[in-house]
């Protein structure tokens, strides 16, 4: 009887103390994240060292790698007295760090170290929540580089992150709006232009598709959109008009040429900002975030679709509104309208808000086997293999594993035949940056610092390329080594990033002036909302399907054309 109520004491007081573990340590001793339970210890003979990590569609494993390098690495520094080593604890939580909802939690948070999207770093410097970080950044990620993180920075960034030079935050990944293809359907079906085949002067009501595209695997492809030979668009569409060929071209052979996800219709509105930004290049684009330069290409286009060229304008703050008249804005819309004009051309509840991201990754990855019908294309950012990892077998060697399956980002064509062999210009969507908590203890401010340089380091840079086969938007390179742990969708991203001819811009307020004007500038309005209450050009043409690529262009304009003055703060 004795023994019997030790054993129930003993269970008792278990039960208290694993109950004070979370009631009364609270929820910063475990890795922070309502879904998951897996909880972590607190070693109290280390500092603890807390980061906040923004834990969607790129998974953890990146960052629990660099977790456990980085304790080994320092496991012998000492940072407070009486300490020695480091614990990384991660918080892996979403809403919480996104955007607005961080903006004003953050002073409150225990985390010193952030990895976030959807946030304006402007803001958050401004307000004095974040550290400054030059230090960091004018060094070297490690001993053994020649580069300064400063100097891994591409232009864009600089832009952005270099506030008079000074720094306070650093890119997180490098993502953008994209047409991902299946390249083993294409090369089974052969879905590729042959050389020297063109839909210009093509006759879609009588000409013969099949004449545009390859008879054998053998054939010669055409040039794609960079109008060069043997690059990795070889048969892909040049042009608008190559496009329609292939929705038709697919949808005749009894696939599914395209699909996107119903419940996020806004990446619509995204993939529009990229059809947008190929057309208009880097300046041209970056002039609607800086507001002072001139536009050239602004455009006057009449019910019939004529278009006329306007004179060169001076763009300031009070002339802003003039860039709605610019003609890649007119062309992209041409693009959207061209995508539904059919409901052949895409994937039946493309549309409906029951059809989620993870619903069109998997269709698109088992497509044709099964009860799944092959679907060719998916508008999706380019974070889509690794969000649809649980899509594809687990095992290397198996035939659905991602290091045996064959996907690509389709360049986006070019609008008409002269612009064929112009660079190719990406938009970056989610805004990802990491920096530090400006309530960071001094004790606690160093090893920050050193985890976020870390982070920087090409040794950490190739474990994230490695586990999410996307870039860091820095200048780094992969080895053999990891390119071959990568799937071919992987190395196509690699391949982009290291290409002179392909830029990948944001809509980062980037002056003064235009800092002042974020929430005029938001890209999901300056983009499309129009004077009809609308946004969204691909639904509106696919719910009205009378109204001309024209007719929306113009409603672009005359939404801000008489309220400007009111709206742009000075």
């Amino acid at each position: 009887m004795k023994l019997r109520a030790k054993k129930i004491i003993a269970l008792f007081l278990a039960v208290i103390s694993a109950c004070c573990l979370f009631s009364c340590k609270g929820r910063a001793n475990i890795i922070r994240n309502e879904s998951e339970s897996q909880q972590e210890s607190i070693d109290t003979q280390k500092t603890q060292l807390n980061v906040g990590f923004y834990y969607a569609g790129l998974g953890k494993e990146w960052i629990q790698e660099a977790k456990t390098l980085f304790e080994e690495r320092y496991a012998e520094t000492s940072f407070e007295e009486g300490k020695k080593g480091v614990q990384v604890v991660l918080n892996l939580d979403k809403s919480g760090l996104n955007g607005s909802n961080l903006l004003t939690t953050i002073s409150a948070k225990s985390d010193q170290v952030f990895f976030v999207e959807n946030s304006d770093l402007n803001a958050f410097v401004s307000q004095g929540l974040v550290a400054e970080i030059t230090d960091v950044v004018k060094s070297k990620a490690s001993d053994s580089e020649t580069m300064t993180i400063e100097q891994k920075l591409d232009d864009n960034s600089m832009e952005y992150y270099n506030m008079g030079g000074k720094y306070y935050g650093l890119p997180y990944y490098e993502d953008f709006m994209s047409i991902n293809y299946n390249i083993d359907l294409f090369n089974s079906k052969l879905y590729y232009f042959a050389e020297g085949k063109t839909t210009e002067g093509f006759d879609f009501n009588n000409d013969d598709l099949s004449t545009l595209f390859i008879q054998s695997a053998n054939d010669v492809k055409s040039y794609g959109p960079d109008g060069k030979k043997d690059t990795r668009d070889d048969g892909l569409p040049a042009t608008y008009s190559d496009f329609r060929a292939l929705l038709m071209w697919i949808s005749l052979n009894g696939d599914i040429p395209m699909m996107w996800c119903g419940s996020y219709l806004t990446y619509l509105i995204d993939f529009m900002n990229s059809v947008w930004a190929d057309f208009e290049g880097v300046d041209n684009f970056n002039l609607n975030y800086i507001m002072d330069g001139q536009a050239s290409d602004l455009i006057n286009v009449d019910k019939n679709g004529n278009v006329s060229y306007l004179d060169p304008v001076a763009i300031a703050g009070n002339t802003g509104y003039m860039l709605q008249k610019q003609e890649g804005k007119y062309r992209a819309l041409q693009f959207a309208k061209m995508c539904v004009e059919s409901s052949d051309y895409y994937y039946q509840d493309s549309f409906s808000s029951s059809l989620t991201h993870i619903d069109a990754q998997r269709r698109f990855v088992k497509g044709g086997t099964g009860n799944y019908e092959n679907i060719a294309m998916l508008i999706d950012g380019n974070w889509w293999e690794v969000e649809a990892t649980e899509q594809f077998d687990q095992d290397p060697n198996a035939s659905n594993s991602k290091l045996k399956r064959n996907f690509g980002s389709m360049p986006i064509p070019k609008a008409y035949t002269e612009k064929i062999g112009e660079p190719s210009t990406l938009y970056s969507v989610n805004k990802s940056m990491c920096f530090i908590n400006a309530n960071a203890s001094k004790d606690l401010l160093p090893v920050a610092k050193e985890f976020l340089k870390f982070c920087q380091s090409d040794e950490v840079i190739a474990i994230f390329c490695r586990s999410t086969n996307m870039m860091r938007p820095l200048k780094y390179t992969l080895s053999e080594e990891t390119l071959a742990q990568m799937s071919t969708y992987g190395k196509q991203m690699y391949a982009i990033h290291n290409d002179e001819n392909i830029k990948i811009v944001n809509d980062f307020c980037k002056s003064d002036a235009t800092v002042k004007n974020t929430t005029l500038l938001n890209a999901k309005t300056w983009g499309w909302a129009n004077n009809k209450g609308q946004d969204n050009p691909f639904v509106v043409f696919k719910n009205n399907p009378n109204m001309t690529a024209s007719e929306y262009f113009n409603s672009l304009y005359d939404l801000y054309v008489g309220s400007w003055g009111a709206k742009w703060i000075s």
